[in-house]
């Protein structure tokens, strides 16, 4: 912390320079480099300059983006002590394009035949960056190499929040459901997926030998499991897509249980539904992938028919993607088409290639990456593969994480996903055990013999307990009632909520008041959660450090015949120690502390979602006081809050509404280190996304 304070008027001063660069020269054409993202520094560089990120890429230096930038910006970026390296593209010389390809078809890709089609800007296994034009970009991937168009910028910032702490109890109706997902019931499927049994797909009867996308075969899998999930009884919707090479047909197929209380929150379980097979000849018509991926495909497929009619508190949606052999070409559209829309993604997991093992060890692998959200996911799949005893083996994976799957589209938006995969990977300390890889990976010999369907449905029945202990199964005899949980964008506000603070997003000068004190709090445009600005509380590097207070505050009326009051913030702090503290109070009418809603030194530089139910509180009078008390010695605490909302809500609604059940309730209390610890008192019910070490009474969620 202190060695990143140290460098913050270095960022500061680089974007300063950026700004008069760009006022005293005119415009030139970008600069294409790769940048570190290895330390802290790196990514706070990454993250305040005004780069356009292309793409993440993982060497055995640690992980680079390839990226976009300005002639001002690459002078502000090494300004601020950040190390480049310029890649040249041509002008007018056609798209960017990375190839990621294994390694045992890594030579085979670099030969001068490739380079007869475009320019390679770039290559370090497994990665090629490729500029090229269209119809050349068509002929590499009809050889079969993976490519993908880098056309639109990845996201650095997470979108998703951090999840609470996994439950330490098992669930009976959870449990109960398990006990439904049959490995027979899923080999079922994987047969007629991999073309052993015959199908009726339309009014035909045929054999699937192949779920080639480039292929007749790969329409006819798609048709396969929208008809299959219509006979189940759902709605299933076709997601078609624009590829590199435009429109060539192809679809995603999509199920979904709309969840009772908060739809818009979706729990996501996917699979790639497409296959390959090398040589190429053979793809179109002898395909079987088996296990790459028709484990993942048929899990999902069983999982559908197990949990049709359940009801659950938050949407459960079932995803089969294609395209992923040549590049995520179906996961990429989709999952920015959920970023585009604000989808309140609040985890994916994406299983792929479960079905291998030979030796019988049950060892499989978590791929986690590293974002504290992905931890806390992966924390979950842990903890339910000890609650429900599945015997699963786990290597989680952050460092050495894979991103060759379409869990990486939800990574490259932001969004929290986790890969499962069987023991596909070794070499690295966080995977000790030799790998156990399908040996017919990739080739036509990758049949339904090899697959293990016993560790298919522990790892199934891993992935289902996860999302459901997430989206919360509901008793159909019951009436919901529970309190919201984090909300990481803005949702719709039902018909009987009233927003009640004004400027909840900072992005004008209204409503808020500030202390007239040695360091007051501001606006800034330094850092925000969503818009152009957030509030900064505290005292941020290189303002010198003394006993401060830093407030914001806000009069408010709570109504008295409200059904609930929900507050509702982001938060991100940092550099508090000894008696340094962020809260969050109400005060009464004559400025006596009503309640300390929040109090505490989290030290957590990602954005984290607070819920309090202050229901309690109707009828009165308040003043809303956000502070950071800086206590004059050691280091300088900040806060910055944004996107605050206080909503009354009233029972008069068509749906479902946001009930909270009187329970104890949570507030922060400082401890003798930087996390935060919870202890129960009366009057508010908490919830938060901080990290896993903090823990809250809280009624179910």
């Amino acid at each position: 912390m202190r060695h990143l304070r140290r460098f913050l008027p270095l960022l500061l001063f680089a974007s300063l320079l950026l700004t008069l660069s760009v006022q005293a020269q005119p415009p030139t054409p970008p600069v294409l480099a790769l940048l570190p993202y290895t330390s802290r520094l790196d990514r706070l560089r990454a993250r305040m300059l005004p780069i356009t990120p292309l793409a993440r890429v993982d060497l055995e230096d640690g992980p680079w983006l390839i990226a976009r930038m300005s002639e001002a910006a690459a002078r502000a970026y090494r300004s601020s002590g950040g190390v480049s390296r310029p890649l040249h593209a041509g002008e007018a010389a056609g798209n960017l394009y990375l190839l990621e390809l294994p390694s045992d078809r890594f030579a085979e890709a670099s030969l001068p035949s490739l380079e007869n089609l475009g320019r390679v800007l770039w290559q370090s296994p497994p990665y090629i960056l490729f500029q090229a034009s269209a119809d050349a970009a068509r002929q590499i991937s009809l050889l079969g190499i993976p490519l993908i168009l880098l056309d639109v910028p990845i996201v650095l910032r997470p979108r998703s929040p951090v999840l609470e702490p996994p439950p330490a109890q098992s669930d009976a109706d959870i449990a109960a459901l398990l006990t439904l997902l049959d490995a027979a019931d899923i080999a079922a499927w994987d047969r007629r997926l991999s073309g052993v049994e015959q199908v009726i797909i339309g009014d035909a009867t045929r054999r699937l030998r192949s779920r080639y996308s480039w292929s007749a075969n790969g329409r006819r899998s798609e048709q396969f499991v929208f008809e299959q999930l219509q006979a189940m009884g759902y709605a299933p919707v076709y997601h078609h897509y624009t590829t590199p090479h435009g429109d060539l047909g192809w679809r995603n197929i999509i199920a979904e249980i709309p969840g009772r209380v908060d739809p818009q929150r979706l729990v996501l379980l996917v699979a790639h539904l497409d296959d390959i097979a090398y040589p190429l000849d053979n793809a179109p018509t002898r395909a079987p992938g088996s296990d790459d991926n028709g484990t993942g495909s048929s899990a999902l497929l069983a999982l559908a028919q197990v949990l049709k009619d359940r009801q659950f508190a938050y949407t459960v949606r079932f995803v089969w993607f294609t395209g992923e052999e040549f590049g995520y070409w179906g996961s990429k559209p989709y999952v920015q088409e959920l970023a585009a829309q604000n989808a309140n993604v609040l985890a994916a997991i994406d299983l792929d290639m479960i079905g291998y093992d030979g030796n019988g060890d049950r060892v499989m692998e978590l791929h986690e990456g590293e974002e504290p959200a992905n931890h806390a996911l992966g924390d979950y799949l842990v903890a339910v593969n000890q609650l429900y005893d599945l015997g699963l083996v786990i290597e989680r994976k952050t460092t050495s994480a894979s991103r060759f799957s379409d869990h990486r589209s939800f990574w490259d938006n932001g969004y929290t996903s986790v890969l499962l995969i069987e023991n596909f990977f070794d070499g690295s300390a966080e995977d000790p055990i030799p790998n156990d890889r399908n040996p017919a990976y990739h080739t036509i010999y990758d049949t339904y013999d090899k697959v293990d369907f016993d560790y298919v449905a522990a790892i199934a029945r891993m992935a289902m307990a996860a999302a459901l202990h997430i989206a919360v199964p509901l008793n159909p005899q019951a009436t919901p009632t529970l309190t919201p949980t984090h909300t990481p964008t803005p949702t719709p506000l039902p018909s009987a909520c009233i927003e009640l603070v004004q400027n909840g997003g900072f992005e004008s000068d209204a409503a808020w008041h500030f202390g007239s004190t040695s360091r007051p709090a501001d606006y800034t445009t330094l850092l925000s959660h969503s818009g152009e600005r957030s509030l900064r509380t505290g005292i941020v590097p290189p303002v010198a450090n003394r006993y401060a207070f830093s407030t914001a505050y806000q009069p408010l009326s709570l109504p008295g015949d409200a059904e609930q009051i929900l507050l509702t913030f982001w938060l991100n702090t940092g550099g508090a120690d000894s008696n340094d503290r962020t809260e969050v109070l109400l005060y009464k009418s004559n400025w006596s502390v009503l309640k300390v809603v929040f109090r505490g030194r989290p030290n957590n530089e990602n954005w984290t979602f607070y819920t309090y139910d202050l229901t309690t509180f109707a009828g009165r009078d308040v003043y809303l006081y956000l502070n950071t008390l800086n206590d004059g010695s050691g280091s300088r605490a900040w806060a910055y809050f944004d996107d605050i909302s206080l909503l009354a809500c009233y029972a008069a609604t068509a749906t479902p509404t946001l009930t909270s059940t009187p329970s104890a309730t949570a507030t922060l209390t400082p401890t003798s280190t930087s996390t935060p610890t919870l202890t129960a008192t009366a009057g508010v019910t908490a919830t938060h996304t901080s990290t896993p070490t903090a823990t809250a009474t809280l009624t179910s969620t």
